[in-house]
C-alpha cells in the first residue's frame, strides 16, 4: 500500500505544473530586483540628461561671459 502511495506522489510531482512556494518566492524576488534595477536605470538616465543640460548651460554661460568681457575690452580700447 505504501509503495502505491509513493508511486502516486512521484507521478503527481512529475505531472504537476503548479509552482511551489519556494519557486514563487524566488520569482517574486527576481521580479523585485528587475523592478529596482529598471527604476535605478531610469534615475541614472535622468541624472545624465540633467548633467548634460547643466554642462551645456555652463558652456553657454562661459561663452556669453567671454563675449561680454571681449566687448568691454573693445570699448576700453
Amino acid at each position: 500500500m505504501s509503495l502505491n502511495k509513493n508511486k502516486k506522489r512521484k507521478n503527481h510531482n512529475l505531472v504537476s505544473t503548479k509552482p511551489n512556494q519556494n519557486e514563487l518566492r524566488i520569482n517574486n524576488e527576481r521580479l523585485a530586483i528587475r523592478k529596482f534595477l529598471l527604476e535605478l536605470n531610469q534615475k541614472i538616465d535622468t541624472f545624465l540628461v540633467i548633467e548634460s543640460q547643466k554642462s551645456k548651460l555652463f558652456r553657454n554661460t562661459v561663452a556669453t561671459t567671454d563675449i561680454i568681457f571681449f566687448i568691454a575690452n573693445m570699448k576700453l580700447l
